[in-house]
């Protein structure tokens, strides 16, 4: 409910009655019986600018916007200048999210109230909308000098910097956010992709670790508290956040493959299939999805049943290096040495330093007998990594050449 206006005392008793019989439905927020009886009092008393601008109010509380305009227009012809009626106007354009129509307003209400804190906030917000970022952040830099303890201004005012990729200046916005209101969970959260994008990646899950328990209802922070503790190879801690991110967001597809990388890591394979299968359905041309399933299998030595999975990455994505080296290897594990080498070949095309490929090729050729093109790998190899290069020569010594 927003603010009424009195109307102006000394009318006659019965139109003082259907006023007060108005004032009452509306703060009852009966406001179909409110329109009613403002518009009889407006009829009987046609030159007092309450009645319309209260009409307004009730049409903008009931979200008939384009009924409400009318009215503060209405009310701004009996009284002017009018800050009030301006912003309601630009409040009514931007709850139909015209925003080109809600600026004018929103300017002239703090050119008439140069200490309007929430038309400087909205405007801001109509600013932003229309991408005139900077002008966004003049507005909310007024706010904030307006209106100094309120935590959703430096948010609005980190999410413009952000647009701008005024980096330093958003983290310092979202920061005095969440000084101001420590459970402001977007804020959090949005500090936590910041914080991520400076490479302080603890800082990150802190933030968004606060951002799930301050409440986040769009699974992001929980998400990104899962996505991040896979990178430090925390993948039991992992599992419970990103389960929680699923509820909370059951269309998102990398959630599904982040909790099938959890699960394989800690070798719940058949939990692990459930959830790319999941993530496949959700996203079917997510390459990602079908090599962690591939995996899945991979691990269990299930290698034919891999082989699809990772032919379908590839299909998916021709120029990813792992979709190629995988393939190959579970061809190689499953005897299709021929395929294997082919597999093995489009990878080192996209990567001709791929050590691991040079050595799975090497172990085709000695598969073959044909030691000669073993030894080149080997020679390869001795650039490329000691390690594999030593394990392929044991391989050619242990052959029986032709």
């Amino acid at each position: 409910m927003f603010a009424l206006l009195s109307a102006a005392s000394g009318f006659a008793q019965d139109n003082q009655a259907l006023w007060n019989q108005a004032m009452s439905q509306f703060k009852a927020e009966q406001y179909l019986q409110a329109i009613d009886s403002f518009s009889q009092y407006a009829a009987r008393v046609p030159n007092e600018p309450s009645a319309p601008y209260n009409i307004g109010m009730a049409y903008y509380n009931l979200k008939q916007y384009d009924n409400a305009i009318p009215q503060y227009q209405r009310a701004m012809g009996l009284k002017s200048p009018w800050p009030e009626a301006n912003y309601y106007i630009a409040m009514s354009h931007y709850g139909m999210k015209r925003y080109s129509d809600a600026l004018p307003y929103f300017k002239e209400a703090t050119r008439l109230k140069g200490d309007y804190a929430s038309a400087y906030i909205y405007m801001g917000n109509t600013l932003d909308y229309l991408g005139q970022y900077n002008e966004a952040i003049a507005a909310y830099v007024r706010a904030s000098e307006l209106t100094p303890n309120d935590a959703q201004v430096f948010y609005e005012l980190g999410v413009a910097h952000d647009r701008q990729k005024n980096n330093k200046a958003a983290i310092e916005a979202y920061e005095r956010c969440i000084a101001l209101d420590p459970n402001y969970a977007n804020a959090l959260n949005n500090l936590g992709i910041m914080y991520e994008g400076a490479n302080r990646e603890d800082d990150a899950l802190t933030m968004f670790r606060r951002a799930a328990k301050a409440g986040h209802s769009t699974g992001s922070a929980q998400y990104e508290v899962g996505r991040l503790l896979i990178k430090k190879h925390k993948y039991d801690d992992a599992i419970p956040s990103l389960l929680e991110a699923a509820r909370l967001r059951p269309d998102h597809a990398w959630t599904r493959i982040e909790l099938g990388v959890a699960y394989n890591a800690t070798k719940k394979y058949e939990e692990a299939i459930n959830a790319l299968n999941e993530a496949i359905r959700l996203e079917p041309s997510n390459a990602d999805a079908y090599l962690n399933l591939g995996n899945s299998y991979y691990n269990q030595n299930k290698y034919n049943d891999a082989i699809p999975h990772y032919k379908k990455a590839a299909e998916l994505s021709p120029n990813w290096e792992f979709a190629h080296w995988y393939l190959a290897d579970a061809y190689l594990d499953s005897g299709q040495n021929d395929l294997a080498e082919n597999s093995y070949n489009r990878v080192l095309a996209i990567n001709s330093k791929n050590a691991s490929a040079v050595f799975g090729l090497g172990v085709v050729y000695v598969g073959r007998n044909d030691l000669a093109q073993a030894r080149e790998q080997k020679i390869k190899l001795d650039l490329l990594d000691a390690g594999l290069a030593a394990k392929l020569q044991k391989r050619i010594d242990a052959a029986k050449p032709n």
